[in-house]
């Protein structure tokens, strides 16, 4: 199950992963209290959860723009995911870089969900480091409008994403490799 905003709702994770029995709930424009909201319903019936979300936040859409407020937030959101799938395996893409404006904010928040990610027992998967231009931003060749992922950008983060996962599969249901890897023409950008 990828589960997220419009980030995750782009992606063409059925084609990424043909392997494996994927749904997409990723809902564009969606905070982390939007997410939390829609898990009880989204996440029924879910083996395994990928989630990325909280830019968002950052920019007004939520109850607050706040790191330690959206934080807050992250925490209820992975509480309320392991109420719904208590022992399925959970993998938690920080927030991917965006506009260098945004550049501290994002880091310090993925500190944030990298430590409760760690302590909920769920995976976490750094993309910024990835992703991230120069001075703190989404690397132009990777997005159009410093937010949103092209091809190339998805491509970047299933470089990190696709490992995690395959761990978290692995771990779950032994050693066997889930995961195939990308086509000939690597990651396709999201459909338009």
């Amino acid at each position: 199950m990828f589960l997220g905003d419009s980030i995750t709702e782009q992606g063409l994770w059925d084609e990424w992963f043909p392997d494996l029995s994927v749904l997409n709930r990723g809902v564009g424009g969606e905070t982390v209290a939007e997410v939390t909201a829609r898990v009880p319903i989204a996440l029924s019936g879910a083996s395994a959860v990928s989630l990325l979300v909280g830019t968002n936040d950052l920019t007004g859409f939520g109850r607050s723009r706040k790191v330690t407020d959206i934080a807050e937030q992250y925490q209820e959101l992975l509480v309320a995911i392991r109420r719904v799938v208590p022992v399925a395996p959970v993998v938690v893409t920080g927030v991917l870089p965006r506009d260098r404006f945004f550049a501290g904010r994002v880091q310090t928040l993925n500190e944030h969900i990298d430590e409760m990610v760690t302590a909920a027992g769920m995976q976490y998967v750094d993309a910024w480091s990835r992703m991230c231009g120069a001075r703190g931003e989404l690397r132009p060749e990777l997005t159009r409008d410093r937010i949103h992922l092209t091809g190339a950008g998805y491509s970047e983060w299933l470089t990190v994403l696709r490992p995690a996962l395959d761990r978290a599969l692995a771990g779950a249901g032994g050693s066997k490799h889930l995961l195939t890897p990308l086509g000939r023409g690597g990651a396709k950008g999201p459909r338009r």
